[in-house]
């Protein structure tokens, strides 16, 4: 069943625009907010530009009203302008008293009532999401489709308007273009333009536009453009003096409807920002300047020289952009997924329109790990926080190849140090932190992943020699004795180092040994070291690290060779005092988490074994630490829940799945960043990593604290959150799909895997040619096409991961 949200679900924010293009939101009321075409999060912008109506001859004479549902004050109080009454805001005309909103994604729809209006009316927002073809899901577009109906007995004439101000700059210029209008700005510094244009334009023909608002001070501009709507005013209008200086443009639509009768007008959204001043991980730019190299430039601007081409493109291709893109909705909501699980991969999958993905002019995607109110949060596409998201390599699998190619290719130095954040524009960096154990491990595993989806052994060997190199790093710099674990001390996606043998990065490192030895086979490369390596983890996994319940962390200090840290060190926010060395002294190294239950410590397995990668560990003790994680870490409540470190993930009335508790005692006195916390991508990880051994109730369990918390009134349902909005790691929820249908294929093998069933299960199959919705039913397995064609030779029954 499809979500409602109404107009007391304030926090409903849905992204429209083109993976790393840009975007704006409409909210659940069919406002038009947070317009983040420049490279950068505008969330709090809600500038003016929305749609009207006003009606003739009306019983109470011509009735203007907003194509909005009831406008939220908070959104209004986020304005700084909100403390002199808002004079930014159209917040001052008459709405619709009722908006129910709902989502198909990529669409969402707004259906607006007023009992006293004859008109009812009906946005549908929808932006491109075409898998697998990346170039037709990043174009800087977006629509909103206003449908207007005659509800009343009587036939109804009157005028629809969309208009818009400059958001860029209401001194820059405005100019008529087709059926609609440009809005641009060319604003230059001594180093970066500011160019930017915005195309609002109408599909149908049958429109008027006007480019010529009132000149004058104060708000006479939106003074006179309500008064020409009051007088239904309609006709093309321009500056006589041919100046393009206007503050806005506006659209119309004349119509009479006879009962019954509908409206629709296609509202076309289409922007060209060229440049930036985007740049991350990298030295200052010297004086000379050199905007395309030096600076992030958008991927688009490879594909279009000007705005008016992606108009000309939107205008060629909107009914087929639009039909692919309905095609995948349609897709997606017919699985048989539980319906919690639906929900959080569709919310998710907005992730990849919100400003935390960027692609640069050359295609290479780069992300942050999540964005701010008005910028990104934690550069990089930061290796460790992607081995939860799980959609883009499934989806869109080219570009997740090129996340793994800026990995080797530009992020590994000749020792096999590998940054875990990438510069922007993608270059090589400079190598002066911390590798990320996870995160450079993890890249190893994910490699497998991305040559099984693609079949594609020349990719996999022109980067085998640089996983080889990242691999025997690792080897040497946290395991050099060959003890079968990681002991020296190792940075993770914690933002601090354990110390010591533990279970979550050792469970990286069997996945990526497991994962290097199956690369080696298909290459002919010799891998008898890694394998028997491989072999010494697993056994040091299940002997040394489970407790006979869960998986843990050994003595940070046994084994370890590193000095104890010095007085006055500096990593990250922490910066070593007495107090830490006497701490030292008692318990070992700060941050562990020693016999602590960890939600994440098998996230290694779980990456590993979704790669297609049976890293050979106990299955009833992997099953026994998930049945441990849910019974310990799972809360109904946080009343009682006490957490120093950051409340906002969770309030005290919700509930969620915890980073880590200590059933048995033995809690550090400071343990490990963020644990007291909870995080949407780990508690998916945790629930499908369950639900692939069939445990499918406490699996729905965990996803239905998750959704509870973003039910529209405290969070948003379209944008979750860790450090950002749009946080990357929470793509963990399309893991959900294969968890749930076992399906799962390999392009090399050409073979299709399945987990019988007794009852009817329809999943979506994503890969690099396209993508299908298969049926199971038992043994027998029936594959459609939707998009592109999977060579299948065989089907293989598995029972379980």
């Amino acid at each position: 069943m499809k979500k409602r949200y109404t107009n007391n679900h304030n926090k409903v924010a849905f992204p429209l625009g083109g993976i790393g293009s840009g975007m704006f939101l409409i909210k659940s009321n069919g406002v038009l907010a947070g317009f983040s075409l420049q490279h950068k999060p505008n969330l709090h912008s809600y500038p003016v530009i929305f749609g009207a109506v006003n009606v003739k001859e009306n019983a109470k004479g011509n009735t203007l009203r907003l194509l909005t549902g009831p406008q939220d004050q908070e959104d209004l109080y986020r304005e700084e302008s909100f403390c002199i009454g808002a004079p930014d805001s159209y917040a001052g005309l008459p709405w619709f008293e009722k908006a129910i909103f709902t989502t198909s994604f990529p669409f969402a729809k707004v259906a607006l009532h007023h009992k006293d209006y004859p008109i009812q009316a009906r946005l549908l927002a929808w932006s491109p999401f075409t898998p697998p073809d990346e170039k037709l899901s990043s174009l800087p577009f977006a629509a909103v489709e206003y449908e207007l109906t005659n509800k009343s007995e009587r036939e109804v004439e009157g005028v629809f308007y969309f208009n818009a101000f400059n958001l860029f700059n209401l001194d820059g210029k405005v100019r008529r273009y087709k059926n609609g209008f440009v809005l641009e700005t060319k604003e230059e510094t001594n180093k970066t333009s500011k160019e930017a244009h915005l195309a609002v334009f109408a599909m149908e023909k049958d429109v008027k536009v006007n480019v010529a608002f009132f000149r004058g001070g104060w708000y006479d501009s939106r003074t006179m453009l309500v008064k020409d709507m009051l007088a239904c005013f309609h006709e093309d209008k321009e500056y006589a003096d041919g100046t393009d200086n206007s503050r806005g443009g506006s659209i119309s639509v004349a119509f009479r409807l006879k009962p019954k009768q509908s409206r629709r007008v296609k509202i076309c959204f289409a922007w060209y920002v060229p440049h930036s001043s985007l740049r991350c991980g990298l030295p200052p730019v010297q004086e000379s300047v050199d905007i395309d190299k030096d600076y992030y430039t958008p991927y688009y601007c490879s594909q279009f020289s000007k705005v008016e081409d992606v108009c000309d493109y939107i205008y060629k291709n909107y009914t087929e952009l639009k039909k692919k893109s309905l095609a995948f909705a349609k897709a997606l909501q017919a699985t048989t997924l539980p319906d919690i699980f639906k929900e959080a991969i569709e919310a998710n999958l907005c992730t990849l329109k919100s400003p935390t993905i960027l692609r640069q002019k050359d295609g290479k995607l780069w992300a942050w790990e999540g964005v701010g109110n008005a910028d990104g949060s934690c550069y990089g596409t930061c290796t460790h926080v992607w081995n939860y998201a799980q959609s883009l390599s499934h989806l869109f699998p080219s570009l997740e190849r090129g996340l793994r190619e800026s990995e080797y290719l530009y992020s590994l130095d000749e020792n096999g140090h590998q940054l875990f954040r990438t510069p922007l524009p993608i270059q090589e960096g400079i190598h002066d932190f911390h590798s990320a154990a996870d995160g450079q491990l993890g890249g190893i595993i994910k490699l497998y992943r991305e040559f099984t989806v693609s079949g594609d052994v020349s990719f996999l060997r022109s980067l085998y020699p640089y996983a080889k190199r990242s691999l025997d790093y690792c080897i040497k710099m946290w395991d050099p004795d060959l003890q079968g674990a990681l002991f020296e001390p190792h940075h993770n996606t914690y933002d601090i180092e354990f110390w010591g043998a533990d279970a979550m990065c050792t469970g990286f490192y069997l996945g990526a040994l497991k994962a290097f030895v199956k690369m080696s086979e298909i290459l002919g490369e010799e891998c008898i070291f890694y394998k028997d390596l491989a072999q010494k983890v697993k056994n040091f996994l299940e002997t040394e690290l489970f407790n006979g319940e869960y998986f843990i962390q050994s003595d940070p200090l046994k084994g370890v060779k590193a000095e104890m840290p010095k007085l006055g060190t500096i990593t990250l926010s922490d910066k070593i005092s007495l107090d830490a060395l006497e701490l030292f002294k008692k318990e070992g190294p700060k941050y562990q988490y020693g016999k602590g239950c960890l939600s994440d410590a098998l996230i290694g397995i779980w990456l590993a074994e979704f790669c297609g990668i049976n890293t050979g560990l106990d299955k009833e003790k992997i099953l026994s630490h998930l049945n441990a994680v849910y019974k310990y870490n799972l809360r109904n409540d946080f009343s009682e829940h006490i957490n120093p470190q950051r409340p906002g993930y969770m309030f005290k009335n919700e509930g969620g799945l915890l980073l880590c508790t200590w059933p048995n005692g033995g809690q550090p006195s400071i343990p490990f960043i963020y644990s007291n916390e909870v995080w949407t991508g780990i508690e998916y990880q945790v629930a499908s990593h369950l639900v692939s051994l069939g445990e499918t109730q406490k699996g729905i369990d965990i996803v239905e604290k998750v959704r509870g918390r973003y039910n529209g009134h405290n969070r948003n349902p379209y944008g979750e959150i860790e450090c950002g909005h749009w946080y990357a790691r929470a793509m963990a929820s399309y893991a959900l799909m294969e968890a749930y249908s076992g399906v799962r294929y390999d392009a090399y093998k050409k073979i299709l895997y399945y987990k019988p069933t007794n009852q009817k299960v329809v999943t979506l199959l994503a890969g690099e040619n396209g993508y299908a919705l298969v049926t199971v039913i038992k043994n027998d397995v029936q594959v459609k096409n939707i998009e592109g064609l999977f060579d299948i030779e065989r089907c293989v029954a598995v029972n379980n991961y």
